[in-house]
């Protein structure tokens, strides 16, 4: 398979998977944050008003870095949604109906089996990986420092 041919399998594969995004949180996954182990964003409080580029704590920030920002960086590529290098942007809404946050949308989509994030294309999370982001999403996904 030629580098080129190779090129389009993974920009159709990303394309397919963030597509899927696009789908009801409840129709996306039968399981809810709290089966996924992340805990229950109802409780978390409202965001703090904050503007710039405030920066996710450090060990987030590398997960997200080597897992999710070829494609959820800043620019975005490959089609992706949304970009999710900064606090603003994890706690901005999903979509223009504003019952998800991204970062519920991501608690969600790394536990999916049926639309996982990363796409099953790529590496995926280890353990301690999602661990970290289990623990991050319960905290109610806070800011850096």
């Amino acid at each position: 398979m030629s580098r080129a041919h190779a090129v389009l399998w993974l920009a159709l594969a990303a394309l397919v998977a963030c597509e899927q995004d696009e789908v009801a949180p409840e129709a996306a996954d039968s399981g809810t944050m709290d089966d996924a182990g992340a805990g229950d964003p109802s409780g978390c409080p409202p965001p703090m008003e904050r503007t710039g580029e405030t920066p996710v704590p450090a060990e987030i920030a590398d997960i997200l870095e080597r897992r999710c920002w070829l494609c959820h960086g800043d620019p975005v590529a490959m089609y992706a949604p949304m970009s999710i290098v900064t606090w603003e942007h994890v706690q901005a809404p999903r979509d223009e109906s504003g019952q998800e946050t991204v970062y519920e949308a991501i608690a969600r989509r790394v536990h999916s089996e049926r639309f996982p994030m990363p796409p099953i294309t790529f590496e995926q999370l280890t353990p301690e990986e999602r661990d970290a982001f289990d623990a991050w999403f319960a905290d109610c996904a806070p800011p850096g420092p």
